[in-house]
């Protein structure tokens, strides 16, 4: 009996993975595109900080970075030069996402494709490549290297028992828990993609401007550009992108501040203070977290437990 109550859960599993809400995906392949990518970094920046422009440089027609004249700590920015990269001069320090205002404040073409990147991972020489294809079949998509599902983000649910994370790597693996490509938050040190024109700057600006005087938003820059996005009903879709490592040598801290809670622990706090603006987000019966597989136990052992008390019972009438 026990065995044939997995099955149907199993059968369940798949019809719900049979449910996931794709994006049409485009199949054509087009000519190249201008594809360009945007960052920003610290006043003091990792000591193979070069090195990380050199690929950039290598592989994007331009490379566009946001630079403010002082940092949020008070600290003045040094000149910056390198060969083939544009310096960007933003208004003010608005966090790490201020990686966005290299091209946000640039004179590229709405159809122009944007990678936003961090400052210290050396990149694989094909991300331009990769996320050129995969944009041309997700146009109206934001596209990154890996994300998170917040299944239950209005539950009050403990961070580890509702969200399901995609690694760049391992984008496709596990297909009936991780369900489809789409995410509720991105994550940009695997790059984050889109249409130049997709993101209108006084919007963005008007946002963050909000959300930013809260210091919790204020260093975590892929929630609060998923909240954005999820506010403008845009799609946010995981692709498979090389492993991104930041290197053992680094020696400058993040950008962006998780704190003393961990990654996700600060990113599950950060979305709970934003969910409102998650509201537009579909519910996603086809990804599998920690609730769901606690609860599919207990309801596992409820059935079998009632069913031997059945037989029990019946043996002894």
């Amino acid at each position: 009996m026990l065995r044939a109550i997995i099955i149907v859960i199993l059968g369940a599993i798949v019809i719900a993975a049979s449910l996931k809400p794709d994006n049409i995906k485009l199949k054509n392949y087009h000519a190249r595109k201008r594809v360009v990518c945007s960052l920003t970094t610290r006043p003091v920046q990792p000591k193979y900080f070069t090195r990380v422009l050199d690929r950039l440089t290598e592989q994007f027609d331009a490379v566009y970075l946001a630079l403010p004249s002082v940092s949020c700590k008070g600290i003045k920015y040094p000149t910056i030069t390198h060969p083939g990269v544009t310096i960007v001069s933003v208004e003010k320090d608005y966090g790490p996402i201020t990686k966005f205002f290299g091209i946000l404040n640039s004179n590229e073409r709405d159809d122009t494709i944007v990678v936003i990147l961090d400052d210290d991972i050396i990149y694989d020489p094909n991300m331009r490549e990769i996320y050129e294809k995969e944009h041309l079949q997700y146009p109206s998509c934001v596209l990154s290297g890996s994300g998170v599902v917040h299944k239950y983000c209005n539950w009050g649910l403990p961070w580890f028992m509702n969200m399901t994370g995609r690694k760049e790597h391992l984008v496709s693996s596990f297909p009936s828990f991780l369900g489809s490509r789409n995410l509720t938050t991105v994550t940009g040190y695997t790059g984050i993609c889109f249409k130049r024109g997709l993101i209108n700057r006084e919007d963005l600006l008007t946002f963050i401007r909000y959300w930013n005087q809260d210091k919790d938003c204020f260093f975590n820059d892929d929630i609060v550009f998923s909240a954005f996005l999820s506010s403008r009903k845009i799609s946010r879709i995981a692709v498979k992108v090389p492993r991104c490592v930041i290197e053992p040598d680094k020696d400058t801290p993040n950008l962006s501040d998780v704190g003393p809670l961990g990654t996700w622990p600060m990113q599950h706090k950060v979305l709970d203070k934003m969910r409102d603006c998650f509201r537009h987000d579909n519910y996603r019966p086809d990804c599998i977290c920690l609730f769901d597989v606690i609860v599919l136990i207990v309801v596992i052992l409820s059935i079998h437990y009632a069913g031997i008390l059945f037989r029990s019972r019946n043996h002894h009438e």
